[in-house]
């Protein structure tokens, strides 16, 4: 489990909900399980709710089934995995053990289900939360000291999978054309301290902004002229949708579930430097005018579409009482 923000145990203990901490560890597997069960057991749940990637949530799946919980639920939030021979090798237990089924998209469900049935719930988000801020773009780039300069960003985990070495040697390439161009990376993980190696040794300690995990990503998103998301495999990123909401224009591999370009302002591309700095080149200045109004528009797409928290919630709501009642 990652790490969870004071802001959002308050939440949920607001809620009326309780936060179980369990560390997920392959050294300590079996204390694991039977810490899951037990609180899964004594909490008398009707359901079990599991995100995962792979087919290796069979371990809550297990711990679920032996606590007597009839329902249990995983969510695909992914569409490959570091373990590949284990997510097959795992199928015919997961199959027997799961029996609802969600995706955050339908390559991510197809991924983890093959043939079988499952129902895509959007991640939603708070659009009005994340809509375009002139004044906070305006106040963000000054208290960066960045005013003039074409700002990338990108927000993620420093791991192999998100690849923000890759952005590295992108801006190299714009930074030989146009000095002005700077690269913003939000988030922690075991690849940080490689990827800033890597910026000093190319000489970029000044165009590149490390700001650590940040709760207040939403400022920044102001700030931002351009989106660079250049990861091996995802589903359909929840912060892409955050991003699309404040009007950004987004540039993403390849490997992303074409279903995240909402707005119609995404771009996918395969893993070339050279082609990813040509298309951040290619994309012109806009005035804060614009960027508002694109704003305003995509998030009537996406509230259209299903990816506004409302909806999404009140179809998982639904979802709940349906399942549970068939069973």
């Amino acid at each position: 489990i990652n790490e969870l923000s004071d802001d959002y145990k308050s939440m949920v203990q607001r809620a009326g909900g309780k936060i179980y901490v369990i560390r997920r560890s392959s050294k300590k597997l079996l204390s694991y399980v039977a810490q899951l069960q037990r609180v899964i057991a004594n909490g008398g749940y009707d359901a079990v709710h599991i995100h995962g990637n792979s087919h290796t949530v069979v371990i809550e799946l297990l711990a679920a089934y032996w606590a007597k919980c009839k329902v249990r639920i995983v969510h695909s939030h992914s569409t490959s995995t570091k373990f590949p021979i284990i997510h097959r090798v795992l199928a015919l237990p997961f199959y027997k053990l799961c029996n609802g089924r969600l995706a955050c998209s339908e390559k991510a469900g197809a991924w983890m289900y093959g043939k079988k049935s499952y129902r895509v719930i959007r991640n939603g988000i708070n659009t009005s939360s994340f809509a375009f801020n002139k004044e906070e773009r305006l106040t963000v780039r000054k208290e960066l000291g960045w005013e003039e300069c074409v700002i990338l960003g990108h927000v993620g985990d420093f791991s192999l999978n998100k690849n923000q070495s890759f952005l590295i040697d992108v801006l190299q390439i714009l930074r030989n054309k146009d000095i002005n161009y700077r690269l913003a990376l939000i988030g922690e993980g075991e690849q940080k301290s490689s990827v800033k190696q890597k910026v000093e040794q190319l000489g970029l300690t000044d165009s590149v902004l490390f700001t650590g995990k940040i709760p207040n990503v939403y400022r920044y998103l102001n700030a931002f002229d351009i989106i660079l998301m250049p990861s091996f495999h995802e589903g359909l990123p929840v912060t892409l949708v955050e991003q699309q909401a404040n009007g950004i224009r987004c540039i993403v591999s390849d490997s992303v579930s074409r279903e995240a370009n909402i707005t119609g302002y995404v771009s996918f591309l395969p893993l070339d430097v050279n082609d990813w700095a040509k298309e951040v080149y290619s994309i012109e200045a806009e005035t804060d005018k614009n960027r508002c109004k694109r704003s305003c528009d995509s998030i009537h797409k996406m509230i259209e579409s299903g990816y506004d928290v409302k909806s999404s919630s009140q179809a998982l709501n639904d979802y709940y009482n349906n399942i549970i009642l068939g069973l």
